[in-house]
């Protein structure tokens, strides 16, 4: 800053004032600006000033009420005090960061809230995903719910009905080794449980049209539904009706009493 350009142009206003008739005290009063900052002004003392923005304002401001031309003046005023245009980059710059980062803030809470709500539909879908899995065939015994997403089983009672049969010897020609063959055929959907000889080879809900055959060496544990659609045979010989609609029936069939699950007419 040039203290002598700073001091010339201060009695360039002083002159104006002087010239206009107005006294220091009136120009106060009129552009509301303390007396001792426009005293200030006109003796060069610019550090009085507050600086920037408000240097400029006030400038403007007494150049009106002399009847200076005010922008003409504030030109003036930034070649005397060159730090002032300086000082107000600076805070314009600065402003111009705080409104942006005021303006960005709704978007940085529209983002949170998104992602958010994404978490939370991920977490739903997922989670039923890995809810529903956990029912693997291997741990429903209970007939009448299904896991076909085809056709829904018909609802089935709480209670089945155990046969366990036995007949001494059996007219069913089973081979030399006692081994017989089963083939499970249902007409409609219906859950279906074998156990062959201790092992679980088949616990799904079947439908009509599919057709499953299985060697049996010693025992069979058959556990059905619906017993209405389910329909079986043995080395290829019908099975006997094993009960009525919505029935839910567990039998055994081994060697002693093959024949008695064979169908007679």
């Amino acid at each position: 800053m040039s203290v002598n350009a700073a001091v010339e142009f201060g009695a360039v206003l002083r002159d104006a004032r002087e010239r206009r008739g107005v006294s220091l005290r009136e120009l106060a009063s009129n552009t509301k600006i303390t007396a001792s900052i426009l005293h200030g002004l006109e003796d060069g003392r610019v550090d009085r000033l507050p600086g920037g923005l408000y240097s400029r304002a006030f400038v403007r401001s007494y150049a009106r009420e002399v009847g200076l031309d005010p922008d003409e003046t504030v030109e003036a005023f930034l070649k005397a005090v060159p730090e002032a245009q300086d000082d107000f980059n600076l805070k314009l710059i600065d402003s111009k960061l705080i409104l942006g980062s005021v303006l960005n803030l709704p978007i940085i809470i529209a983002g949170v809230v998104l992602v958010c709500l994404i978490v939370i539909i991920l977490w739903f879908i997922f989670g039923a995903r890995v809810d529903q899995s956990a029912l693997t065939s291997e741990d429903i015994e209970a007939p009448g719910v299904s896991l076909s997403t085809q056709q829904p089983l018909p609802t089935a009672p709480a209670e089945s009905t155990r046969e366990d049969i036995s007949f001494p010897g059996s007219n069913l020609d089973s081979g030399s080794d006692g081994q017989f063959t089963v083939s499970v055929h249902p007409t409609g959907p219906c859950w279906v449980s074998l156990t062959i000889d201790g092992d679980r080879v088949l616990a799904r809900v079947m439908t009509d049209g599919e057709r499953e055959s299985y060697e049996v060496e010693n025992q069979l544990v058959l556990n059905i539904g619906d017993a209405g659609t389910f329909e079986f045979s043995i080395d290829e010989e019908p099975g006997r009706s094993l009960g009525g609609d919505g029935q839910v029936v567990t039998v055994e069939i081994n060697q002693t009493n093959l024949q008695s699950f064979v169908s007679q007419g």
